[in-house]
């Protein structure tokens, strides 16, 4: 990844591959016409994961970043990381 966002979506595609579930293991779907693991694709990658409403964590508090853990939508409104779409 030569590009430095400080996205932590992209921080995560670049680093995870792909977004999977750490609660219920769902795998998001996910298919590019950039070729794997450039640039675009991970920019790609990250952009569904957000606009479908998957969670990745922040920073802690320390500034330090998990760059492999993320959760669906469902188990992230669950654990409370993210409001319900009925509560907005």
């Amino acid at each position: 990844m030569s590009n430095d966002t400080h996205d932590l979506y992209e921080d995560h595609a670049f680093f995870a591959l792909m977004f999977d579930c750490e609660i219920c293991y769902r795998v998001m779907e996910f298919t590019s016409e950039h070729a794997e693991f450039t640039d675009p694709w991970f920019h790609e990658l990250a952009q569904q994961a957000k606009a479908e409403g998957w969670y990745v964590p922040p920073p802690d508090e320390k500034g330090m970043v998990d760059v492999m853990s993320a959760w669906c939508p469902e188990c992230a409104v669950r654990l409370g990381y993210i409001p319900s779409p009925t509560q907005t």
